[in-house]
C-alpha cells in the first residue's frame, strides 16, 4: 500500500504535485497549438504559455523537493532555487528549462 504513494511525506499532497505538471503541460499544449493552428501567429500570447510552462514545472520541481517558494513569475530566481535541489532527478528541471528554449 505504501508503494503506491512514490514520496515520503507527500500523503495527501500527491494531488497536488501532479496539478502542478498537469498545468505546465497544458500550458505548453496550448503554445503548441497556437503555434501551428493561428495565423498570423499571436507571438505574445504564445510565449506567455511557454512562460507560464516553465513556472510551473519549476515549481512542480520545488514542491516535489519539498522547498518553499515565494509567489512570483520570475524563472531565474526559480531556476536558482532549483540549482540546489538534489534529492529527484535534475533531469525534471533540464525538460522544464529546454521547453522554454523550443520556442
Amino acid at each position: 500500500m505504501c508503494c503506491k504513494v512514490p514520496f515520503r511525506g507527500f500523503r495527501g499532497k500527491k494531488e497536488e504535485l501532479k496539478q502542478w505538471f498537469v498545468l505546465a503541460k497544458q500550458n505548453l499544449d496550448v503554445a503548441k497549438y497556437l503555434t501551428n493552428n493561428m495565423h498570423p501567429m499571436p507571438v505574445e500570447t504564445i510565449c506567455n504559455q511557454c512562460q507560464q510552462s516553465v513556472e510551473k514545472d519549476l515549481k512542480g520541481y520545488l514542491f516535489l523537493n519539498q522547498a518553499e517558494f515565494p509567489k512570483t513569475h520570475d524563472l531565474s530566481e526559480l531556476l536558482a532555487m532549483c540549482k540546489g535541489k538534489k534529492k529527484h532527478s535534475y533531469n525534471l528541471l533540464m525538460i522544464a528549462t529546454s521547453a522554454f528554449i523550443l520556442f
